[in-house]
């Protein structure tokens, strides 16, 4: 019994982190562009909502689609990059071909880097395909996540913003996929 709460409580307040991140951003009243702010509380969101079905399907005999965990995980990484280079951009006015950048940029190297992994992988990993490259698309997403929020760390002055969102980013990348 002691075990059960242990784990009911791991998946409310796991996520519950990720859920209030995404609250706190919709009723910010200071946020600089309303784009970023959009783009990483739906991000958050999404995430939560992966994240959620996996930890119910770790914890339970009730078993949820597990195919939703995976859409949700790969739809928060464009999101939530194109949110991020928006809140560490200079420029705040948005360009159209930004959108189509952010795509490129996110599915495109994960999924270049992820496909020289994959035939190793294949060798070392159990699982289908998709649930293989998967397994190595998720910490490569984090690591652009990561040099992208540096990126622009380094093309800018010091200030508590950007420390933050390198410092939250970097402990997303390092124990954000613990749970899943």
């Amino acid at each position: 019994r002691r075990v059960l709460f242990r784990s009911f409580a791991d998946l409310y307040l796991y996520n519950f982190v990720a859920l209030f991140a995404a609250l706190a951003l919709f009723i910010t009243p200071t946020f600089n562009d309303s784009w970023a702010k959009l783009s990483l509380a739906v991000a958050f969101l999404i995430w939560t909502f992966g994240s959620s079905i996996s930890s119910w399907n770790s914890l339970t005999s009730i078993q949820l689609p597990s195919k939703i965990t995976d859409y949700s995980y790969l739809l928060f990484y464009p999101i939530v990059l194109f949110g991020l280079s928006r809140a560490l951009s200079i420029n705040k006015r948005i360009l159209p071909l930004e959108v189509f950048d952010t795509l490129i940029i996110a599915l495109g190297l994960t999924s270049v880097i992820a496909g020289i992994f994959l035939r190793p992988a294949m060798i070392h990993l159990n699982g289908t395909n998709f649930e293989v490259f998967l397994s190595i698309l998720y910490p490569i997403g984090d690591i652009v996540l990561v040099a992208i929020t540096v990126a622009y760390s380094l093309l800018q002055k010091k200030s508590a913003r950007i420390i933050f969102m390198l410092c939250g980013t970097s402990i997303f990348a390092q124990i954000g996929r613990a749970h899943v």
